[in-house]
């Protein structure tokens, strides 16, 4: 009888350590496809980051394209045409009323030429 069961105690043990090695090839399998899975989730949050971060900006108007440009353009124009003392100096002394009233005038067109039109770039406050 001792034949016997060496021989069963041989098979459990090459079964034992067969299984030990199959558990730890499962378990190698499973920390490998996490780790793919981490890296992907990662890449795709900092593509992500990237996306949001690029509409903000579109939506802010920090673009800096054609439409900054003509309304930079514009205001410069508009500051250059102008030549007040009120638009210096709002605090000038000795005004005139011709001069406070030439300054009324044209205030608008400088405000105008410094706000960008509403359109879908330019979020509208209060909605």
């Amino acid at each position: 009888m001792g034949w016997f069961r060496s021989k069963k105690e041989a098979e459990q043990a090459t079964l034992v350590s067969s299984m030990a090695k199959a558990f730890a090839e499962a378990l190698a399998g499973v920390l490998t496809a996490q780790g793919k899975q981490i890296e992907q989730s990662s890449a795709f949050l900092g593509q992500l980051q990237d996306l949001s971060a690029r509409k903000a900006s579109q939506i802010l108007g920090s673009r800096g394209g054609r439409e900054t440009q003509k309304r930079k353009k514009k205001l410069r124009e508009a500051a250059e045409a102008i030549q007040c003392r009120l638009c210096t100096n709002p605090m000038a002394r000795g005004v005139t009323l011709q001069e406070l009233d030439e300054h009324r005038r044209h205030e608008g067109a400088v405000r105008d030429a410094q706000l960008p039109p509403p359109g879908p770039e330019t979020p509208e406050v209060g909605n």
